[in-house]
């Protein structure tokens, strides 16, 4: 034995482990194609080359939000993404938490500044055209002097759709809503089409705001209001494209005993009805279980009566859709004089 091969070290035995991890390695190598990266080029050209028809039918099947993560891909799926047929309504959550209670009175203003830089930074972009507050209920109350400044120059147009309801099952406290909330977001999104306040308690001024700095709003939520609009809809006024109106277990207020009388206990009065200042466009209206009461007796509601749900129906002349607690006599006699409307209960 010559010196080299005595003082060299000795061999390193494979163990049964590594001999099988070499052989799966090698046998992973083997089943590796040498054109690998060109077949996915070759792929990536034939999706590019595919006609945009076929491209809007296979975005057909993705989700509103996968849909706005294709948008970010590159230019080309911006644009097809933008087609008219796919769903185009992108939803942007923000939820409203009070986990730093010192900065609890001014969490309002937080949130006005977070959707902001959000939108600035592009995160909060075009494709978003719903906005839902998760918990609005949290928000403190704050002044036009807070925020306004904070809108100075600055309004989100591509927002048609605004959601600050809550659910029917929430608590009492979680259902009641500053009116300053709703007039800051009346005044950032002007472009609001649709508006949903299910089930949220708060101040008339509420539809009056959004009805003043929201011109195209067309369709109007407000389920289980809290009994503070006006039984006329003098409140949406000048909402002059208000197209549906959504009311069910509503509870409107009249001021006095006239106007009640007018409203709901004249049979043939057509020209004063219920909502008379907001139906001249109105399509489609949803008043299951409404009622009403006097101003200051919330407590005492009293439902709406048959003579005022039918001098509506008669009154709302472009009303397609109309769902109520109508008597099936009353909507026989009603089916007679409006053929094109669709009476549910």
């Amino acid at each position: 034995m010559n010196s080299e091969s005595a003082t060299s070290a000795p061999r390193k035995r494979r163990t049964c482990s590594e001999g099988s991890a070499q052989g799966d390695d090698s046998k992973r190598q083997k089943h590796v194609p040498a054109n690998a990266s060109a077949d996915k080029a070759e792929d990536r050209s034939l999706l590019r080359d595919l006609p945009r028809d076929c491209w809007v039918r296979l975005l057909e099947y993705i989700a509103g939000e996968d849909l706005a993560n294709v948008s970010l891909v590159s230019h080309e799926c911006r644009e097809v993404c933008r087609s008219p047929t796919l769903d185009q309504n992108r939803v942007a959550t923000v939820v409203c938490t009070e986990d730093n209670p010192f900065f609890y009175q001014s969490n309002t203003v937080t949130l006005l500044l977070t959707i902001r830089r959000a939108s600035m930074e592009g995160v909060f972009g075009e494709q978003y055209t719903t906005l839902r507050i998760d918990r609005a209920s949290l928000l403190a109350k704050t002044t036009n002097k807070k925020f306004l400044p904070l809108l100075r120059g600055w309004r989100i147009p591509h927002v048609t759709i605004l959601d600050i309801s809550v659910p029917d099952t929430a608590a009492e406290k979680e259902k009641k809503l500053f009116a300053c909330i709703p007039r800051m977001f009346a005044r950032l999104l002007p472009g609001l089409k649709e508006v949903n306040m299910s089930n949220v308690q708060v101040a008339q001024s509420a539809l009056s705001d959004f009805a003043k700095y929201c011109p195209k709003l067309e369709k109007l939520r407000w389920d289980a209001s809290s009994g503070s609009a006006f039984a006329t809809g003098q409140d949406m006024q000048k909402c002059e494209n208000l197209r549906e109106l959504y009311l069910d277990d509503c509870n409107l207020y009249v001021p006095n005993t006239e106007h009640e009388a007018i409203l709901f206990q004249i049979e043939d009065n057509d020209e004063y009805c219920i909502l008379l200042h907001c139906n001249s466009k109105l399509e489609r209206v949803s008043l299951r279980n409404a009622t009403y009461h006097l101003y200051g007796k919330e407590k005492e509601r009293k439902a709406f009566t048959q003579s005022s749900l039918m001098r509506f129906a008669r009154a709302t002349k472009n009303m397609k859709w109309f769902r109520s607690d109508l008597s099936a006599a009353n909507i026989v006699k009603l089916r007679s004089k409006r053929p094109g409307v669709i009476f549910l209960t």
